[in-house]
């Protein structure tokens, strides 16, 4: 009896499971299925007709950030043609078609589209290292408003529109094409000025081109620009570089400038700062007894620093223990004895200018400080 019990909750569970999982009527999917593999088929017929259909369903996919599936417009499947398969997908309510990309074909859509949006930036990104991915977005269709684009990344990935015979051609049209999606990272000339991209330059750029940036990293010696999209959110944030204090051949080098915005695409609300460096109100590093002790009182800025030091700087002559405290009022009025945490050994490395930069004896990485701590002095 309890067994017979425990089964029939173990299937009533199973069945709650899935029923939340799905956000569709399954006899509305099979309409979608007939419906794509009638029109398929008469595509086939007049502009394939050697090629046999294999299988058609429809298109359902997982919403992202939730475990619930949702029917699309979109039926799915196979053909052959002379013993070649391909894959497809087809519109059923404005009977687009779609053959996914070979490597080939994709390797090829990421260069020209690389080099189509280079040229409208205006820029010549440095060396071959450069990662740039990109694909077409085959619309998401909200009639219900139930769902938001941004749960299937804007789009699917079906591969190209049938009937795309020269591909240069269709990327610099975008006025007669969907949206391209790209995530790239992009190296420029130490000289170029990265200040200027933020978030409405950026989208200007994709909107001349046709482009929707899921990722971007613009980045040369010193500055940094990303821009990318995380749920509802489209965020854009600068970051410069530079040394924080210079003095008896030790540099304390961190960002100097943080410029961060973010919008929030279902109500467009937007939110921006942008902050500098102070040396004389965001940091203090100064000598101890038995080595440094180092914090930043300014609680709008805590980005953090490396401690950098030149050939012959009398801080070389040891190797430390730092003790770090996140409170930094408590550090500040003395709370703290470097005998009430475990330390981290440090010691120098030397680095290929001939510097040597604070590191992680453990973690072989160079040392980054924030908030409040002290560096014991070892022997």
């Amino acid at each position: 009896m309890k067994k017979s019990i425990a089964y029939t909750a173990f299937v009533m569970i199973a069945l709650l499971f899935l029923c939340g999982c799905q956000h569709y009527d399954q006899a509305e999917a099979d309409l979608i299925s007939e419906k794509g593999a009638k029109m398929m088929q008469i595509w086939l017929d007049e502009h394939m007709p050697d090629a046999e259909m294999t299988e058609c369903s429809a298109f359902i996919r997982n919403i992202k950030y939730s475990s619930r599936e949702y029917l699309t417009d979109y039926a799915a499947g196979r053909i052959d043609l002379d013993g070649k398969e391909a894959s497809f997908a087809i519109d059923t309510v404005t009977g687009d078609v779609y053959f996914e990309n070979d490597q080939s074909t994709a390797k090829k859509l990421d260069r020209i589209a690389a080099e189509y949006l280079y040229e409208t930036m205006g820029i010549t990104p440095e060396g071959e290292a450069d990662h740039f991915e990109c694909y077409v977005l085959a619309p998401f269709r909200d009639e219900n408003h139930e769902l938001k684009a941004y749960q299937f990344d804007y789009g699917f990935d079906f591969g190209l529109p049938a009937g795309v015979e020269d591909l240069e051609a269709f990327v610099r049209d975008p006025q007669s094409r969907a949206q391209i999606y790209v995530t790239a990272e992009i190296t420029l000339p130490d000289d170029a000025d990265l200040s200027k991209y933020d978030l409405e330059t950026m989208e200007q750029i994709g909107n001349a081109c046709g482009m929707r940036f899921k990722s971007i990293t613009i980045e040369n010696g010193t500055q940094t620009f990303l821009m990318g999209i995380r749920e509802w959110m489209t965020t854009a944030s600068f970051y410069e570089y530079g040394d924080w204090l210079e003095r008896d051949g030790v540099c304390i080098d961190g960002r100097v400038r943080v410029r961060e915005e973010e919008r929030d695409d279902l109500t467009n609300e937007m939110k921006v700062s942008d902050r500098r460096f102070d040396p004389e109100q965001d940091l203090v590093f100064e000598k101890t007894a038995t080595g440094y002790r180092y914090y930043l009182p300014n609680e709008d800025w805590q980005e953090g620093f490396y401690i950098r030091a030149q050939e012959g700087a009398g801080i070389l002559e040891y190797n430390y223990i730092e003790y770090s405290y996140s409170d930094v009022a408590g550090f500040i009025a003395g709370k703290y004895d470097s005998d009430e945490e475990d330390g981290y050994e440090l010691i120098w490395r030397e680095q290929s200018n001939g510097d040597y930069v604070l590191s992680s004896k453990k973690k072989e990485l160079p040392e980054y400080f924030s908030h409040a701590g002290k560096l014991e002095r070892i022997g």
